[in-house]
């Protein structure tokens, strides 16, 4: 319990890389199943979306970390 709260505490980037996932693979296969967008568009807005989900998880989770060890 305690070793993976310190795990993510060192390691933000690797931690915001799982809802980065989720978020792609789950917007692309709605835009695959719900509109008639191309398997490309659909990959590359979901890869966009993704990497500002990683981006903000990642940034949180760097400064909570930060704010933690000051």
């Amino acid at each position: 319990d305690h070793r993976i709260r310190r795990w993510a505490r060192a390691h933000p980037w690797r931690v915001a890389l799982v809802p980065a996932a989720a978020l792609l693979v789950s917007d692309f296969l709605m835009r695959q199943i719900l509109t008639s967008e191309g398997f490309f568009s659909s990959f590359w807005d979901g890869l966009g979306r993704a990497a500002l989900v990683a981006g903000a998880v990642g940034l949180i989770g760097a400064m909570s970390g930060a704010r933690r060890r000051a």
